[in-house]
């Protein structure tokens, strides 16, 4: 009985989608059982259940299944539901077995294919996650914080699970449309709660104060993307399906009322103006001169009541980047200003092992003018220092190093659709090292998610160059 089930589980006569679709079925009506019983957590149950069903039965025929799934259920993490809920810790889970699966046991073998340096720098970062796990718990971290901690790495721990497929066409292909869908997932989600946020508001100052600010490095890198592509494809179609996703990244950025992002944005496009060749920079001032005016026109239309108070806000809030440079410094930015001070201060105590993950350090609010003890820092270069010591800090900075070398590389030796991403890509980054003083990318799940990603395909497309210009030349590897 038990090998007949065995060949069955192998073998059962039906397409991966029938097998999907018969488990929904039955999972539904399952759960549909349980919901006559009165139960409140029938939504959770249902699609926890899918997923976990779903995911597996594709997964025994083609484990690159479980690592698109991973990708997709991000969602769940991305949607920054306070502490950690139900949906997240299984997310979190999901992490853990895709390592348990996919990477560990390579690793244990030597099996660990590595297309360029890169992948043995991201190999080092890894590890160095475990010395600033244990350092931490050597040093009296608490353990909800060490878990904090290290949760903003899980993405980047699935690297070499990722790694091992991307060499399949439809794998990157279909990767790459699951991260757009992402993208437009947020950017309807940020839009829907901002109008909520204005329809409820009842007082001036909080129509003045309204903001959707999450996930801000997906939209960057969204913006970024569909610049590029906008500048690579030929037909009208898809020029206007990337103009409009464009105009939709720049106003999902400027509704997150985040100077930094904003900074960050116009420093990628800045970017990727200097690297692109002379027909396309005529097209990029073109089209962000029709973004901004096209932005303008959409406030005065869907907020024609409220289009001068936005207005005014927006404009204060880009103003007050500059006081900075004067006496008039806001309270946030005295906050950072203040922290930087202290977090540089135990640095210099402790330069070269660090401190290790969910250590605090203590942090003087100014308003209400107390200490608090904390482990985030905003400054994501003195975070990672401070936390995986001077190894740490000089491994990430190489990481990026070598990604921006790569892609540049691909983007000037490719004419496939790899040299749009190759040149998105750099600028992405360029703009995620300048918000990294105020916004800590590499202190955070999106980013070093992203990063993770930015990094395969770099590595990726950087052997393949490297290999065509063997076989041109008549060298071998």
């Amino acid at each position: 009985m038990r090998s007949e089930v065995k060949k069955w589980i192998k073998n059962p006569g039906l397409s991966h989608w029938e097998m999907g679709g018969l488990i929904l079925f039955c999972s539904t009506i399952i759960a549909l059982l349980i919901g006559l019983l009165g139960r409140g957590y029938i939504l959770y149950g249902l699609f926890i259940f899918n997923g976990v069903l779903i995911t597996g039965a594709l997964a025994m025929r083609h484990p690159s299944f479980m690592v698109l799934g991973y990708l997709l259920s991000s969602i769940i993490y991305l949607n920054n539901y306070p502490g950690i809920p139900l949906p997240e810790l299984l997310f979190f889970i999901y992490t853990v077995f895709i390592v348990l699966a996919l990477f560990l046991p390579d690793l244990l073998r030597f099996k660990i294919h590595f297309y360029s340096g890169l992948d043995k720098i991201a190999l080092l970062f890894i590890i160095l996650l475990a010395y600033g796990t244990v350092l931490g718990y050597l040093n009296g971290a608490k353990p909800v914080n060490l878990f904090g901690d290290l949760t903003y790495y899980a993405g980047f721990l699935t690297y070499f699970a990722f790694l091992k497929y991307f060499h399949r066409e439809r794998f990157r292909k279909t990767l790459l449309v699951l991260l757009i869908g992402i993208i437009v997932y947020i950017l309807v989600r940020n839009a829907i709660n901002y109008q909520q946020i204005i329809i409820e508001a009842y007082a001036l100052w909080q129509i003045q104060k309204a903001r959707a600010a999450t996930n801000e490095v997906f939209i960057l890198a969204g913006s970024s993307f569909f610049l590029s592509a906008f500048l690579y494809v030929k037909s009208y179609l898809h020029k206007s399906f990337y103009l409009f996703l464009l105009l939709a990244g720049i106003g999902g950025i400027v509704i997150t009322q985040s100077r930094g992002y904003w900074i960050a944005l116009l420093f990628s496009f800045f970017i990727m103006f200097l690297i692109a060749e002379k027909s396309q920079k005529k097209q990029i001032l073109l089209v962000i001169s029709v973004s901004l005016v096209a932005g303008i026109l959409v406030i005065s239309i869907f907020f024609s009541d409220l289009f001068h108070i936005i207005y005014d806000a927006l404009l204060y809030r880009l103003s007050s980047i500059f006081d900075i440079f004067t006496e008039r410094i806001g309270p946030s930015l005295r906050q950072r200003i203040l922290e930087t001070k202290k977090v540089m201060g135990k640095i210099i105590e402790n330069p070269i092992a660090g401190y290790g993950f969910g250590v605090t350090y203590s942090r003087f609010l100014t308003v209400p003018h107390i200490y608090k003890e904390v482990t985030y820092i905003h400054n994501g270069y003195l975070a990672i220092w401070f936390k995986l010591g001077l190894v740490g800090f000089i491994t990430i900075l190489y990481y990026c190093y070598l990604i921006f070398k790569y892609c540049l590389h691909i983007y000037r030796n490719t004419s496939r659709w790899a040299k749009p991403i190759s040149h998105s890509i750099i600028g992405i980054l360029g703009g995620m090292l300048l918000v990294n003083v105020t916004s800590p990318q590499f202190f955070s799940f999106g980013s070093m998610f992203l990063m993770a990603l930015m990094g395969i395909f770099a590595s990726y497309y950087y052997n393949q160059y490297k290999y065509q210009l063997n076989k041109h030349t008549g060298i071998s590897e």
